[in-house]
């Protein structure tokens, strides 16, 4: 039997870990195994141009991009969703709109006026 809990069927290399529920669901060694949600590199290359970081952890920044012109400059814009952020509503969600075209720095939604 391959579960680190024989007890919970639910837990198991194979199950998705549940953030900060306290329990090793995924048997990764790591309770709260949810540390990086709420960031997003923008290359799969070891070096990025840019790093952006979410507010909050739990907002599950990241958790949809898209690249258009919104800004309407004829330049591509980065667009990332957090879908749990808390703007007027507890997990109502928020987009944030990056203007292009942006190298070698980091911003934060933390700090940033989108």
């Amino acid at each position: 039997n391959t579960d680190c809990d024989d007890a919970e069927q639910t837990t198991n290399p194979g199950a998705t870990e549940v953030c900060n529920d306290g329990a090793d669901n995924d048997c990764s060694g790591d309770a709260t195994g949810c540390e990086r949600v709420g960031d997003y590199r923008m290359d799969y290359s070891s070096e990025s141009d840019q790093y952006i970081t979410g507010a909050y952890a739990r907002d599950r920044f990241g958790s949809a991009v898209a690249v258009a012109d919104v800004t309407g400059d004829g330049l591509d814009d980065l667009v990332v969703g957090a879908s749990s952020y808390d703007f007027g509503a507890t997990d109502g969600g928020a987009a944030f709109v990056f203007a292009g075209p942006t190298s070698g720095a980091s911003v934060s939604t933390a700090t940033e006026e989108l």
